[in-house]
Parts: C-alpha cells; sequence; structure tokens
C-alpha cells in the first residue's frame, strides 16, 4: 500500500489503517498551542480526572509523540470565578499537575511538559454567568518551545495573572533545538 500521507504521523491512538494518513480526532496543532476541541473533565473540586477524559488525553499525548519538533509545552490549567483566588491557584494547579501525570503514563516525556495554573485571572469569557463559567474552566496546551525556533513568542498566562503575581515559567534558553 502507498501512503498517501508520507509528511504526516499515521495516528494518534496506535491504530493504524489503510492510507497511511493521520486518524480524525479531537486535537489539531495550531499557531502557539495544541487545540483540544473536548474539554478534559474533573471531578467537581477536585482535581481528579475524570474517565470521559482519556481518550482526549490519548490523543494529545499521541500528538506530542508524534511531532518530536515540540520540545516544550505549558500545560495551563484555568478555573472559574465562583471560589477564593487562592482556592482555584491551588485547584487549577493541582489539576495540570494530574494532566502532566497522565501524559507521562501515556508515554510523553516529563523533560517537554510544564504544569502551571493560574487560577480564575485568565478568563476567556468575562461575563459572570455560567455560559462564561463553563468556558473558563479549561486547560490549554501552550507551545513553549519547538526545534528551529517559535515564529513568535507563545502566550502565556495573561496580564490581569501577572496584575496578582501570578506568572508563567520563563521560556527555556538551554533547551536543545
Amino acid at each position: 500500500m502507498k501512503d498517501a500521507c508520507p509528511n504526516d504521523p499515521e495516528n494518534y491512538n496506535g491504530y493504524k489503517d489503510e492510507d497511511g494518513c493521520p486518524d480524525k480526532g479531537d486535537v489539531s496543532i495550531e499557531k502557539g498551542a495544541i487545540t483540544i476541541l473536548k474539554k478534559i473533565m474533573f471531578k467537581t473540586g477536585s482535581a481528579e480526572i475524570l474517565a470521559v477524559s482519556f481518550d482526549i488525553l490519548d490523543q494529545v499525548a499521541g500528538t506530542m509523540k508524534g511531532h518530536p519538533e515540540i520540545l516544550l509545552i505549558e500545560v495551563a490549567g484555568h478555573a472559574d470565578e465562583r471560589a477564593a483566588d487562592d482556592y482555584n491557584l491551588k485547584l487549577t494547579q493541582a489539576r495540570v499537575d494530574n494532566v502532566m501525570t497522565a501524559m507521562v503514563t501515556r508515554g510523553v516525556e516529563a523533560s517537554r511538559l510544564r504544569a502551571k495554573g493560574y487560577g480564575e485571572y485568565c478568563p476567556e469569557d468575562p461575563r459572570h454567568n455560567a455560559v462564561a463559567w463553563e468556558k473558563n474552566r479549561r486547560v490549554e496546551f501552550k507551545i513553549v518551545k519547538q526545534k528551529g525556533g517559535m515564529e513568535a513568542d507563545p502566550v502565556l498566562g495573561c496580564e490581569n495573572a501577572e496584575k496578582n503575581r501570578v506568572f508563567s515559567d520563563p521560556i527555556p534558553k538551554d533547551a536543545a533545538e
């Protein structure tokens, strides 16, 4: 059989089919991030990842394994505004720590990952309602460093987080490119 997509990895989940092209999934690489179409879900008020999210974690891990040019990802955690600031910071950090562990158990090298909880400080939707709260509870996979350099500096954290003394870790200068 001829590989119809010789420059793209075949799969994200260990399944090889006949065409040699990437399987369709809920993960894509876009400028500065690995984007997921499904949310990573956690037990309410907990850092425990729900089983419904195992497939999306498998897909992200497969994407990272298929793209060795991605040298470092920041797993960024965000919360809605309904709890105390300190609680949200601790909860989002615990959640992204668990996501990072899940990635490592799926075969992604720990050296390619770092985790940062931003609490409620970087909302995707600034409104104060259930729709906004749902959007603001999220995990993001930001590309921090890749072989050959980045087109632009990655957008990590946000101005509001910095105003509240929550800073993203610096971009390492010594990572091999």
